[in-house]
């Protein structure tokens, strides 16, 4: 099989659920990745482009309901929810 391998970790799995992302990545200056063709596939190239403030407030905005409502994975009870 041949190829390049590529793994990229985006930093802000590492921040709860409930916590936005925007001010650590601009402190940083995470790079915004995007696919050079629609959809999130390993088949597909990347494009890694430079810290931008828009793109993740767009970011941010698609997924407010997963940042204010956490899904919760645990059947043993949800210290997030309560539950």
């Amino acid at each position: 099989m041949g190829g390049i391998a590529r793994l990229w970790v985006n930093p802000c799995v590492a921040l709860p659920p409930w916590a936005d992302p925007r001010p650590i990545a601009a402190l940083h200056h995470f790079p915004y990745i995007t696919t050079a063709e629609g959809g999130m596939t390993a088949d597909q190239m990347v494009i890694v482009q430079p810290y931008d403030a828009a793109a993740w407030d767009d970011f941010y905005q698609a997924l407010l309901h997963v940042i204010e409502d956490p899904v919760c994975y645990s059947s043993a009870g949800c210290a997030i929810h309560g539950r």
